[in-house]
């Protein structure tokens, strides 16, 4: 067996660099592609749920304008389209609940006790 020479400071960081690499490749290939299928889980729900709440939306206005005739014609026009934000601010508060709901399940956060409390 011959004796192995000393490695140079530069042979020895291009092994770690080389090192360091091959390990992130070989670690982290799986969780980014998990995650990537996450976001677009994510993204594909977004979009349906917009669709969802521009329907039910629209479907408020033109159900009010057509059921109700002409009661809701001339200066009552609008009140349709003001029926119609309200269910968007609406379906808007109970999406965001829902998501906080979910982040403070999700990562185990709560709301932080008042200086009272134990």
């Amino acid at each position: 067996m011959s004796p192995k020479r000393p490695q140079t400071l530069s042979e020895r960081l291009v092994e770690l660099r080389d090192l360091v690499v091959e390990y992130v490749k070989s670690e982290l290939s799986r969780p980014v592609a998990q995650l990537g299928r996450w976001i677009g889980y994510g993204l594909a729900s977004a979009a349906c749920l917009a669709f969802a709440t521009a329907f039910l939306v629209l479907a408020t206005v033109r159900g009010l304008q057509v059921e109700t005739g002409s009661r809701l014609s001339g200066n009552w026009s609008w009140v349709p389209y003001l029926a119609g934000m309200l269910v968007a601010a609406i379906s808007g508060v109970f999406m965001w609940l829902a998501m906080r709901r979910a982040v403070n399940g999700r990562l185990g956060l709560s709301q932080s006790p008042k200086h009272g409390d134990n």
